[in-house]
């Protein structure tokens, strides 16, 4: 038969409506189906083939999704899976220094050996944090040695700084951020002590294109005949 009837006003069924400020708005009921079938849309949760599909505005505001619930001290059998921001993105780094030997008894920045996610190296002295990123260092290792040229037996001191620039390049004169005083050395040529500092939830900087850092050393006791040597490595991450 045809899919379309006929309708007399004032005869026939009657017909749901709602008044509203005295029209009459027909009330329907919604089916689901192809062409030559129907089946009523079911208030509640039920199968994809019977739900009414809903597509998502592109400009919709964000969404509230609720998990499961989850029974203090049990395994659940379903969960969300979840990433922390600092691992979204995150671009490895390394900086080393190897064996430099001091030239002067005062504070001089380092010129670092610079890897990122093992990729080539190139030797800054001022280390700009990438716009937008955050730089997260997470450890500062490394050694002092007195020189094989060294004759002195007198007690030779080295410390590490890192310092920081929030407009320019870092110099010996930017704020400190991290001091390391390293064991004092003493005895003959070869002579090794070495550090290990660890920051478990890491040193952060937010950076905007323009903030720096970069790290130097003093070899407060350095003469022509008390030299030391330092090697550093400097593990970081942005994200």
């Amino acid at each position: 038969m045809s899919d379309n009837t006929t309708y007399t006003p004032g005869t026939g069924a009657t017909v749901a409506a709602d008044n509203v400020a005295g029209a009459l708005y027909q009330r329907v009921k919604v089916s689901l189906g192809a062409d030559g079938a129907a089946t009523d849309l079911v208030i509640g949760q039920t199968t994809m083939a019977a739900s009414l599909p809903v597509t998502v505005a592109s400009n919709q505001s964000s969404l509230n999704v609720l998990g499961p619930t989850m029974v203090k001290g049990t395994q659940g059998a379903t969960g969300f899976t979840t990433q922390d921001l600092k691992d979204a993105g995150r671009v490895n780094i390394m900086w080393t220094v190897a064996m430099l030997a001091a030239a002067a008894a005062g504070e001089t920045m380092l010129t670092v050996t610079e890897s990122r996610d093992g990729g080539a190296v190139t030797t800054p002295t001022s280390i700009t944090v990438t716009s937008g990123k955050r730089l997260c260092i997470t450890s500062v290792t490394g050694s002092a040695e007195i020189a094989t040229n060294s004759v002195s037996t007198t007690v030779m001191r080295e410390r590490v700084r890192m310092r920081w620039n929030t407009a320019g390049a870092t110099t010996t004169a930017s704020p400190i951020q991290l001091l390391i005083q390293l064991p004092s050395l003493t005895g003959g040529a070869k002579t090794t002590v070495t550090f290990d500092k660890v920051f478990p939830d890491g040193i952060e900087i937010l950076g905007d294109g323009t903030k720096s850092i970069g790290f130097s050393r003093e070899a407060l006791d350095h003469g022509a005949t008390s030299i030391t040597a330092i090697s550093l490595s400097i593990t970081a991450f942005e994200y």
